[in-house]
Order: structure tokens, then sequence, then C-alpha cells
């Protein structure tokens, strides 16, 4: 469970969030951890990536809810080869 008796969360439980992140979806985002809300932050290839992220992690026993601050990475421009 995340939540103290107190109602306050401390960061021992990120960790268990990231290896389940990597473990199940094959992803190495940071996490933190306040009173059962995780906020995941980063960049991914693409939407399902995301996705995935934010339903793994509200899976997680304890997660109250997830703050998503995931974005798409930016796909580089080809360069002109002729210039």
């Amino acid at each position: 469970m995340f939540a103290n008796q107190d109602g306050t969360t401390d960061m021992r439980d990120a960790p268990q969030i990231k290896r389940r992140l990597v473990i199940v979806a094959a992803l190495a985002l940071p996490a933190f951890v306040y009173r059962g809300v995780v906020q995941l932050s980063g960049y991914l290839d693409s939407e399902p990536q995301i996705q995935k992220a934010l339903v793994v992690t509200r899976c997680v026993p304890g997660v109250r809810s997830v703050s998503n601050d995931l974005h798409l990475r930016p796909q580089q421009c080809a360069r002109a080869e002729n210039r």
C-alpha cells in the first residue's frame, strides 16, 4: 500500500512502480509518488507506449491516480542531402 497511516507517502514506493513499468511494459521512466498520486514524465516513441505506461501504473496497488506528463518523442527532420 502506498499511503501511510497519516496519509503521506514516501519515495520508497517509486521504485516499485518503476520496476513494474520495466518488467511489464519495457519502459524506463521517472515516477514520483505522493499520497497515492503518481507523476509519470518523459518522452516515449508512440501513443500506445504512453497508454501502456498509464495502464500499468494505474494497476499498481495503492495508486489513487496518475498525473500524465508523458510526451511523444519529437521526430527528427530528415536533412537534405544536397545543400
